[in-house]
């Protein structure tokens, strides 16, 4: 069996695969009224991944190098965490620097 290669539809083909427009969305997970335990602190609910309201707060994203050791709470009396907190740790009291 042989197979005929066609360039042209090879580089559509890859580029289309290529081409994903990947964007920050707003949902629970990045907002500022997130606490402990998934709990929103303006409504006083339980909320999850994919929920999100009109009062939706964006926070510092937090990224893969995010952990104690860049955290403003980091060693001081703010740090909601001082008995577990070191480098590599990550809560979700983090703050940008």
């Amino acid at each position: 069996m042989s197979y005929i290669f066609n360039a042209e539809y090879f580089c559509y083909f890859c580029c289309k695969l290529r081409i994903m427009k990947l964007q920050i969305i707003e949902s629970c997970i990045n907002c500022q009224n997130l606490t402990k335990n998934f709990m929103c602190s303006k409504h006083s609910v339980n909320v999850g991944m994919y929920t999100v309201c009109e009062s939706h707060s964006k926070v510092d994203s937090l990224t893969k190098n995010s952990n104690c050791a860049n955290c403003a709470h980091f060693n001081l009396d703010t740090c909601s965490n001082p008995d577990g907190s070191s480098e590599g740790m990550l809560c979700f009291d983090w703050k940008s620097i």
